[in-house]
């Protein structure tokens, strides 16, 4: 392992996934450009994790197989297309931000051709479906009445 990788944080595990599973070419073609953009920004591709299945829940083999990969500290950065390739489901994303923080995980997601880390950003990504953003804007109202 290079020492330097680990103190300067650069080392990503790329994850993705697919639910149809007929899309390898594309799902390639997203980890190409994942890897051309880690060399750019002169991060250390660690490892990679592709699976196919739905994201509405997050107990899967490859979700299980990240967290093992970040609580055994070999890797800091998890790199995804999007964040709705870890999980459709608002409650669930919330469920993995709070372990992806408490294990000092940084997650990036990339569109229009960079990475973006997952803050402010992170519930715009994640209502490109309309279920979500329902969701999203219910849990909105919700914590806005609890102000009140």
């Amino acid at each position: 392992m290079n020492e330097i990788s680990v103190i300067d944080g650069k080392r990503v595990w790329i994850y993705q996934r697919d639910s149809l599973g007929n899309n390898s070419a594309k799902l390639e073609e997203q980890k190409q450009k994942m890897l051309e953009l880690a060399e750019h920004h002169g991060f250390e591709v660690v490892g990679c994790t592709t699976e196919i299945a739905s994201g509405k829940k997050i107990r899967r083999k490859g979700i299980h197989k990240i967290k093992r990969v970040f609580k055994k500290k070999r890797a800091d950065i998890l790199m995804v297309k999007s964040l709705d390739r870890l999980t459709v489901n608002m409650s669930c994303y919330e469920e993995l931000d709070g372990w992806f923080r408490m294990q000092n995980v940084k997650v990036f997601g990339y569109d229009y051709d960079d990475f973006v880390e997952t803050d402010e950003h992170t519930c715009l990504m994640l209502t490109r479906r309309k279920w979500s953003f329902r969701k999203f804007v219910k849990s909105i109202i919700l914590k806005v009445k609890g102000m009140w």
